[in-house]
């Protein structure tokens, strides 16, 4: 319930999407899925998944920012 949540309050605040580092088979039920442009740093691509709330995903390069420790890119 609380990753339903945080999805809902991301879309309310007009997110456009997310992304998530951890078990396919969990975060899988949430829409979310690996994408090969979409990487992090020394983790397996399976595990750094994302979603998009309008069904697809960019197809531009984005920086993915957040904490410090977190530098991600999602390549086109």
């Amino acid at each position: 319930m609380l990753m339903k949540a945080a999805l809902a309050e991301l879309k309310r605040l007009d997110g456009l999407g997310s992304v998530v580092l951890g078990n396919p088979a969990y975060y899988g039920h949430f829409g979310f899925e690996a994408h090969s442009g979409l990487v992090l740093a020394g983790v397996s691509l399976k595990y750094f998944q994302a979603v998009s709330f309008s069904g697809e995903l960019p197809k531009e390069t984005y920086s993915i920012t957040g904490h410090s420790t977190l530098q991600c890119n999602f390549l086109a």
